[in-house]
């Protein structure tokens, strides 16, 4: 006869997950919260292979953004554990006795199978870690369209020549002339980035997993930063080698100075060739020299004698972004629908190793990813030490409109 246990569990689709598992092998029972502590550590290993498998970026991937994809709800979807407030699975780290305010990792690997916690269960917490650092300065993600999944490390994009294709006045049964768009390519090749930290077997065995994931935020701090740089570099050299897609250039009306004109006449051009300027890129002494402009500041001289609706809408709000990486006495104008995307062969992948020789446990992080452009006039930089009358839009033929065409 087969032995039926009494259920001791609230966590329903854990329950149901455990009872199918049970009724595939010829089992039926029901488990107590211990039983279901070793029912879950038994299943770590597998279910921490799906994780890796849902984060592996690609053409096929099933996660529309990896690194907004937490740890706890893998294991919400996987166990059926709530997220606490502040996001972390709480919940299934109490299941299986795990505090990280008391355990270290030496304590981990002593209470499950070491080969699978090292391989596993490690590696899973310090992601989540590194993630957090990741995600907590996303300025490179606010630059971009899209985080598109590829399966290459060298990239095919399409590149979008200019047409000649003009709206002409035509006679009764005369033919319809007809201008080409052409479509190009262009191959971006992406880059792999890692970083490693390694930590000795005293703070394995010493200090808490809340401390270390403290400080393995840190290296997602510094991934992200070289990430923002690298995105920075992508908007103004462009993607490819020979520059051909680098940022268009314009001077002041007064050199070494920045006006509100100066900005106004770049945000014109912009709206003119259909872009929607959103955002303000700078440095730290040009983002200064912005934000001390009266017309960033809500100075209000007095109302116009005679109202002016501009119906070529003037940006009502930008978001300035901060980098020491934009160039120096410029200020970079962007739509950032149409500026860039990302593209990511690898996303965030967290692996461990014991160094025996040192007594070190290392753990390291890579990813293999790049920027491509999109509208090569979506980006203008304008640089105060140039003047207008010799670095103007005459120089920049991606930048010439064509909206006073004559039939």
């Amino acid at each position: 006869m087969k032995k039926v246990h009494r259920l001791n569990v609230e966590n329903k689709q854990v329950k149901d997950e455990v009872q199918k598992l049970h009724k595939e092998q010829g089992v039926v029972a029901t488990f107590s919260n211990e039983s279901l502590t070793k029912n879950i550590a038994a299943d770590l290993k597998s279910g921490f292979k799906m994780f890796e498998a849902l984060l592996q970026s690609g053409a096929n991937n099933t996660v529309a953004n990896p690194l907004q994809y937490s740890f706890a709800d893998f294991v919400h979807e996987r166990w059926g554990f709530s997220k606490s407030e502040n996001g972390s699975p709480d919940s299934f780290y109490h299941q299986l006795g795990i505090d990280p305010s008391q355990h270290t990792l030496a304590s981990l690997y002593q209470q499950f199978p070491e080969g699978e916690t090292r391989e596993w269960l490690a590696p899973a917490i310090i992601r989540e870690a590194i993630r957090e650092g990741i995600i907590s300065d996303p300025m490179y993600q606010e630059l971009i369209r899209a985080n598109v999944g590829v399966n290459s490390t060298s990239v095919q994009m399409p590149k979008v020549l200019v047409s000649d294709s003009n709206v002409k006045e035509v006679s009764e049964g005369e033919t319809i002339p007809i201008g080409t768009t052409k479509f190009g390519k262009k191959t971006v090749n992406l880059r792999k980035y890692a970083y490693g930290i390694e930590v000795s077997y005293e703070v394995l065995q010493f200090v808490p997993l809340n401390i270390i994931a403290t400080y393995m935020e840190d290296t997602g701090n510094k991934f992200i930063r070289g990430l923002n740089t690298r995105a920075i570099k992508t908007l103004i050299e462009g993607d490819q080698a020979d520059a051909s897609e680098s940022v268009g250039v314009i001077g002041v009306d007064t050199t070494n100075t920045l006006a509100y004109k100066d900005l106004l006449r770049g945000w014109l051009r912009m709206q003119l060739l259909g872009r929607r300027p959103s955002a303000m890129l700078a440095n730290e002494v040009m983002s200064l020299e912005v934000l001390e402009m009266p017309e960033f500041k809500n100075y209000i001289q007095g109302q116009p004698r005679i109202g002016l609706n501009i119906k070529t809408p003037l940006p009502q709000t930008q978001n300035h972004y901060l980098h020491s990486a934009a160039p120096a006495k410029s200020i970079v104008l962007l739509d950032t629908l149409q500026t860039m995307m990302q593209l990511t062969a690898m996303d965030l992948m967290v692996e461990s190793d014991r160094i025996v020789a040192k007594q070190l446990e290392g753990t390291y992080a890579s990813m293999i990813t790049g920027f491509s452009t999109l509208q090569r006039d979506a980006r203008l930089v304008i640089d105060k030490s140039k003047a207008f009358s010799s670095f103007n839009f005459g120089s920049l033929p991606w930048m010439a409109t064509n909206d006073a065409v004559e039939l």
